[in-house]
């Protein structure tokens, strides 16, 4: 799974770098962090909402020296169970299949200079969630894989979102990154499904290797 994770992000940067080399955009370094995912579960008599941790990494590209682009790519792990013709979040404990969550996210946004080591910054994207089975728990786990798979697969995927974060230089290699995101599930527009249904906030901590 990590091979895939990995595979994934270089796509997703080298078309990145070969869209932006044409406008003159500066890598700025490799951001590697982990943090939390809460996921909103309205569905009654089901698991509590679920919190997911997750590794990430991303590549900032430095635009004018104020605009940022940043390809990115989230993982996580998280249980389901297939009920009433849709997946649902259930504990690990009942029979379930643990998807793993693969985001690609490449963000657009702009950053301030607060000092000369610390920056501030604000973002937006369109994100690509696409879930796969890892892992089956119990008796009827193989026979929920697939409608769960295919659930989340028919268009269940994308996920527009906001963000902004702070970073500080403390050192000419090192930045200590602090960020916090919005993503908003765009199916549930035209899925019946209540608003904040998987309405996904996530917080997470990391370093940027300056190059």
């Amino acid at each position: 799974m990590r091979r895939l994770f990995v595979l994934a992000m270089m796509l997703v940067l080298a078309q990145g770098a070969m869209a932006l080399s044409l406008w003159g955009a500066e890598i700025n370094g490799l951001e590697v962090g982990t943090g939390l995912l809460w996921i909103r579960n309205t569905v009654e008599n089901s698991a509590p909402d679920p919190i997911c941790n997750t590794f990430e990494v991303s590549v900032p590209f430095r635009i004018q020296n104020f605009w940022i682009f940043r390809p990115e790519a989230q993982m996580f792990f998280q249980t389901y169970g297939y009920q009433n013709g849709r997946a649902i979040p259930v504990e690990s404990m009942f029979d379930s299949v643990s998807m793993m969550g693969l985001l690609l996210n490449p963000t657009f946004g702009a950053e301030w200079r607060l000092s000369p080591y610390l920056r501030t910054y604000a973002e937006g994207g369109i994100g690509l969630l696409f879930r796969l089975p890892v892992f089956l728990n119990g008796t009827t786990a193989g026979s929920m894989a697939g409608p769960i798979t295919a659930w989340f697969a028919g268009g269940r995927f994308l996920y527009p979102n906001l963000g902004g974060g702070l970073s500080w230089q403390f050192s000419p290699l090192l930045a200590l990154m602090l960020r916090g995101q919005v993503f908003y599930p765009l199916f549930n527009l035209w899925d019946q499904l209540p608003w904040d249904d998987e309405l996904t906030i996530g917080a997470s901590v990391g370093v940027r290797f300056t190059f």
